[in-house]
C-alpha cells in the first residue's frame, strides 16, 4: 500500500512572523493522504526534524513536497538545489548558508516534470507561476537538496514550491495551489 505524501513547510524566521509555507502544510495536515510537518528555519535542525518525521511514518511516503516562502509575487516551482549555499542571512540558530558546502553533485534536479506542474498551477489562475533554477541559497535550498537526496535514495519524487507572502496571495489560494501539486504527485507517484 502506498504511503502518504510528505509535505514540509517552515515556521517563522527573520522578519517573517507568519510563514505561509508552514500554514499551508498545517492546512493540508487534515488530508488522510498527507503527512505534514512544519520545520524550523534552521540549516541543521530542519533536516533532523524531517528525518525524524520519516522514521515515525508507518509507510514510506509516495512523494515529497517541500514548501517555502520567497519575497516575490509568484508561485515558483523549483527545478533543483545546489550544493553550495550562498545566503549570508542567518537562520534561526544564527548559522549562515554561505558557511555550508554540501557533499555530492553540484546540482541535484527533481525527476518531476516541472513544466507540467507549472502548467497545472497556471490553470488554477491564482497567481503568476514560474519555473526557477535558483532555490535561494538559504534554508529552503538546503532542505530541497535534502528532499531530493531522500527521494533519490527511496525511489520517490521530490519537488519544492516557493509561495509568496500572505500579503500577496491569501492562504486559501496557496492551499489550493499546494493541493494541485499534491494531485499531480499522487497521479504520477
Amino acid at each position: 500500500m502506498r504511503g502518504p505524501v510528505l509535505v514540509s513547510g517552515f515556521g517563522p524566521f527573520l522578519d517573517v512572523v507568519s510563514n505561509p509555507s508552514g500554514l499551508v502544510a498545517d492546512a493540508l495536515s487534515g488530508d488522510p493522504d498527507v503527512h505534514a510537518i512544519v520545520l524550523p528555519v534552521s540549516f541543521v535542525r530542519s533536516a533532523q526534524a524531517l528525518d525524524a518525521a520519516l522514521r515515525v511514518m508507518p509507510r514510506r511516503p509516495r512523494a515529497l513536497l517541500g514548501l517555502g516562502v520567497h519575497r516575490g509575487a509568484t508561485l515558483r516551482v523549483e527545478r533543483g538545489a545546489r550544493a553550495q549555499l550562498e545566503s549570508r542571512s542567518p537562520d534561526v540558530d544564527g548559522m549562515r548558508g554561505a558557511t555550508f558546502a554540501l557533499a555530492g553533485a553540484t546540482l541535484l534536479e527533481t525527476v518531476c516534470d516541472v513544466r507540467r506542474l507549472a502548467d497545472r498551477l497556471r490553470d488554477l489562475d491564482v497567481a503568476p507561476v514560474e519555473i526557477s533554477g535558483d532555490a535561494g541559497g538559504y534554508v529552503c535550498e538546503h532542505m530541497y537538496r535534502h528532499l531530493l537526496e531522500l527521494g533519490e535514495a527511496s525511489g520517490v519524487p521530490a519537488v519544492f514550491l516557493h509561495v509568496p507572502p500572505l500579503a500577496v496571495l491569501p492562504l486559501e489560494a496557496q492551499v489550493r495551489a499546494a493541493r494541485v501539486l499534491l494531485a499531480e504527485l499522487r497521479a504520477t507517484a
